[in-house]
């Protein structure tokens, strides 16, 4: 089968979204289909540079999304099946049979914004991609689409906006537990990365956005710091909170933090071995891919309570859910879920739930099955 791929970012250069794509890609090829990816990069077809994707910041989606109307127009049956990552169609879609996947809604971020101190400026721009939004959404509550939710909350965001709960399927981002594995290796790839040995590592990764609520998180990690001083925060990703970040950790003095800055997929398993914790303040996630990555690779999450993560913390029974807003009694629970037992234990149970419930092969076998419900040639 030939597979069309639209992604508004893919390896070398993505976070989560396009790291679900690769990931999935390579799962259909192994089986023997031909994918076809364009995204802002390619491989295969490349609309819109990434220069251009820069400078539009907050108005990337919207740019990608009308190349592809424009250029796919009368072109989408050169594929036998196509699938495409969170459209924004202002106009109408080129595609009339697709499979879709939300990675989250502008419903969603709304709502997030409404609980952290975010700018003027930011509210309105959920708010009138959530309007932009609902509009597409709601052309697509028919027998021609196949929706897909990368977590139960998105799911409940899509039906809250008038898509059929038949018409959405509920499929995690999966990881690759053979790429994301514990290693033994840790003292070597500490040593590269020039980490003390005895350090205590806890490791974040993803985009340094809003949402990610990251100046909780450093505050929370330097409360840690004062009570345990071998502590190390590294953080991997980029994004427009970059220089601010940098900044705030200089002015409020908090040791022993590292900005990484952007960290090639391929290179992550080795970030992932250097660490003994992975920590996650998000205020809004569909379903984080770094988190499925850390626990794969041994690493106990200490995590928000945001639904999609505190369900992951209490299926594995492996991990901590902390209250971020207050840095001192976070520090409080971090400090004392180490001095416990469980924290090392943890280790083979985060390991033990993803391998039962969200491999990589796993997820590609429910994507071919709804993929070969809206095949082009169905039409």
């Amino acid at each position: 089968m030939k597979i069309l791929v639209c992604v508004s970012e893919y390896p070398p250069r993505a976070s989560g979204i396009g790291n679900v794509a690769y990931r999935m890609v390579r799962e259909f090829e192994k089986r023997g289909h031909t994918c076809t990816v364009c995204s802002p990069t390619g491989p295969d077809i490349t609309l819109g540079n990434d220069r251009m994707m820069e400078r539009l910041g907050g108005l990337r989606p919207l740019y990608f999304w009308w190349r592809v109307s424009r250029y796919f127009q009368g072109k989408a049956s050169g594929w036998d099946a196509v699938w495409l990552h969170w459209p924004m169609f202002m106009e109408g879609s080129p595609f009339h049979r697709a499979v879709i996947t939300f990675h989250g809604t502008y419903m969603g971020f709304k709502e997030m914004a409404k609980e952290l101190r975010s700018s003027f400026f930011l509210k309105w721009y959920y708010a009138i991609m959530g309007l932009i939004e609902s509009q597409y959404i709601r052309r697509l509550n028919n027998s021609n689409y196949r929706l897909v939710a990368v977590s139960p909350r998105t799911a409940t965001e899509l039906h809250s906006r008038g898509i059929s709960a038949d018409r959405v399927t509920y499929i995690s981002v999966g990881v690759d537990t053979e790429q994301f594995r514990p290693t033994s290796d840790k003292p070597r790839l500490r040593s590269e990365l020039g980490i003390p040995k005895d350090a205590l590592v806890f490791l974040y990764v993803g985009r340094l956005t809003v949402p990610k609520n990251l100046f909780q998180l450093v505050d929370a990690f330097g409360e840690v710091k004062n009570r345990l001083s071998r502590s190390l925060l590294l953080m991997a990703g980029n994004g427009e909170l970059e220089k601010p970040l940098s900044r705030y950790i200089a002015e409020r003095k908090i040791p022993d933090v590292r900005l990484l800055g952007f960290v090639p997929h391929e290179e992550l398993p080795g970030i992932y071995g250097c660490a003994d914790f992975f920590i996650m303040a998000s205020k809004y996630e569909g379903q984080p891919v770094a988190l499925l990555e850390a626990m794969a690779s041994g690493l106990p999450p200490i995590v928000s309570g945001i639904p999609v993560m505190e369900q992951m913390v209490n299926e594995s029974g492996a991990g901590l859910v902390v209250d971020f807003s207050d840095p001192i009694e976070a520090a409080k629970q971090i400090t004392g879920y180490m001095s416990g037992s469980k924290a090392s234990e943890d280790r083979y149970r985060v390991r033990d739930y993803v391998e039962r419930t969200m491999s990589s092969s796993a997820c590609a076998e429910r994507y071919l099955e709804l993929i070969n419900q809206v095949e082009v040639s169905k039409e």
